[in-house]
């Protein structure tokens, strides 16, 4: 009987070991009561997938894009403030939405142009900042503020 006590011993405390812990899933379990009686019966099970979310932003060079609703094709030029093009858009035709452009931090120059007009903005940019800007319909501008990303 001694020689079994310490194997009994060691196998329990191995075995509170396994059962002790817990392991959770991600995934949804729904049950339907069965009409008979109180047993529940999986009925579907699904996987939930975290959210993918953007991660925080970490020292990214500002970014700019363009939303175009006017009437004509539209230009962006990006210029730092000794007026030294950093990035361009051309030719966003009509309805559409540009790929991000990005640019060093400090002073950015935005030139927005269209066979009618032409636009010239000053910003301070910073780090993890964008500008989204959108003209029209009636071929004006309706941004004026970047956001902090």
């Amino acid at each position: 009987m001694k020689n079994y006590l310490p194997k009994t011993i060691a196998l329990a405390m191995v075995m509170t070991a396994i059962y002790g812990c817990t392991y959770e899933t991600d995934t949804l379990e729904t049950s339907q009561q069965l009409s008979e009686g109180s047993i529940n019966v999986l009925t579907d099970t699904s996987i939930i997938e975290p959210a993918l979310l953007d991660p925080p932003c970490f020292e990214a060079f500002p970014k700019s894009q363009i939303t175009n609703n006017s009437n004509f094709p539209v230009n962006m030029e990006v210029f730092d403030e000794n007026d030294v093009l950093l990035n361009s858009v051309y030719n966003v035709p009509i309805g559409e939405v540009s790929d991000y452009i990005t640019f060093p931090v400090g002073v950015a120059k935005f030139k927005i142009s269209t066979s009618q007009s032409v636009k010239v903005i000053v910003i301070e940019m910073g780090i993890c900042m964008s500008y989204e800007v959108t003209i029209n319909e009636f071929n004006h501008m309706d941004t004026d503020v970047p956001i902090q990303l």
